[in-house]
Formats: structure tokens, sequence, C-alpha cells
């Protein structure tokens, strides 16, 4: 009883820090701090396997320049209209201290290639027969300091929300989870989300001295909009 109580008192006091979140569109002076808070979420390190050598030293910069890159031009493309780069804050937070991350987009949906990716950006772009828009979510993370207070459920909350309020009025939204990731998949169909295929995608997955590009599994998942309540956005800051 005694364990019992002390887990019911932990989880009072996690649920009101929850509360305390802000859920902002990613300013361009928060993309070094999104990009690190991606590195240490997607690929975290700690003292005891930490990877050395001038390999995984190259490698990781090179991972990071990327991300920084493909911040950039999102943010370029959504600027546009169709998708936000999100972070969430707590009410503690110092300057570029960001608790959370996700992305969430009006993807090209190939019904061929099983596949998600941005729209060109072309104003004579016109969709192929075997394509479709979908409402698309992406690179949720959360700073490990940050985990278990909300962050992620709040982000998905935003997206959610985002994408019920976009002209297209898409009526599901979509995700891809690593079918390894036992975790994140009982995370989202907590959130109501349903598992609505398989897939194949890319990702760079660490081994024991550097990280590599391989072939994984993605569960599909699915989750309708039918219920979720547009976001009255403003142009800085959603849901505050």
């Amino acid at each position: 009883e005694g364990w019992k109580s002390f887990r019911c008192r932990m989880w009072a006091i996690v649920s009101t820090l929850a509360v305390e979140l802000t859920t902002t569109r990613m300013r361009l002076d928060e993309a070094q701090p999104t990009a690190r808070l991606l590195m240490d979420a997607f690929y975290p390190e700690d003292g005891l396997q930490r990877l050395q050598g001038p390999v995984a030293w190259v490698q990781k910069r090179v991972i990071y320049a990327n991300l920084l890159s493909d911040l950039a031009e999102r943010r370029r493309q959504y600027d546009a209209g169709g998708g936000a780069l999100l972070v969430a804050d707590t009410a503690a937070a110092q300057a570029g201290d960001i608790a959370g991350f996700v992305d969430v987009g009006l993807f090209v949906y190939n019904q061929l290639s099983n596949t998600y990716d941005l729209p060109p950006r072309r104003f004579d772009f016109v969709l192929p027969p075997e394509c479709e828009r979908r409402a698309y979510v992406s690179n949720l993370a959360v700073s490990p300091l940050k985990r278990r207070l909300g962050v992620g459920r709040e982000l998905m909350t935003a997206c959610e929300r985002i994408a019920s309020g976009w002209e297209a009025r898409p009526n599901a939204i979509w995700l891809e989870c690593s079918a390894s990731n036992e975790a994140g998949l009982r995370f989202y169909e907590a959130l109501g989300y349903e598992r609505a295929g398989m897939s194949i995608g890319r990702e760079i997955v660490r081994r024991r001295y550097s990280f590599k590009p391989t072939e994984v599994e993605r569960v599909v998942m699915r989750k309708s909009l039918a219920n979720a309540a547009p976001a009255m956005e403003r142009r800085d800051t959603l849901l505050s």
C-alpha cells in the first residue's frame, strides 16, 4: 500500500506539472536548440556508451547539420501554409530550453510506393492520380529531462487541432512509428491512433561504433479528426 500511495502522489505531481506547458511555432532563433533536442532524443549518448573515434565524430556533425538544413527548409515551406513546426516549453523554461518538438504538415501520400513526401514548392504542381494529401505528423521528440510531464500529449493535441483548421479539411491525421518502438506505439494508441498498415522507411540507426542508414519496418497509424476542434491560431503562439 505504501508503494501504491507513493506512486499516486508522484502521478498527481506530474499531472500538475503537465498543465504548465506552452506550445508555439518554432522561431528562427530556436532552430539550433531544436536540432540539439532532436539529437538528444533520437541519438542519445551516455558516459558508458558514448560513441568515440573520428567516424562517429564526423557523422554526428553531419547529422546535426542535416537537421538544421531540414528545419530551415520545412519552415520556409510551411510559412506559405499547410504545416507547422511546433515547440513546447515548460513554464519555468529558460531561453533556448525546449521541452519538445513536432512537425505536422499536409504531405503527399503515394499509394504505389506507400510513402509520404512534402509537396514540391511549385505553383503548377498537380497531384498525380495515385497520390492524395494527408495530414502527417513526424519527428515527435521530447527532451529526456522533460519526459512523463505531458509534453508529447500536448504537442500531439496541437497537431490535431491545427490540421483540423486547414482549408483542405483532412478527415484524419497519420503518422509512422518504428515497429521496434513499443513504447511509442503504446503512447499513440493511448491517444486514439489505430494501426492502419505497415511501411518500410530509411532511418539512421546507431551501431556500436557509428551510425548507419538502415531500412526499418514502420507501423502506419491513423486517427480520425471528426471530433477535433480547430485551433484558433495566432502568428506567434498556439493553444496558449
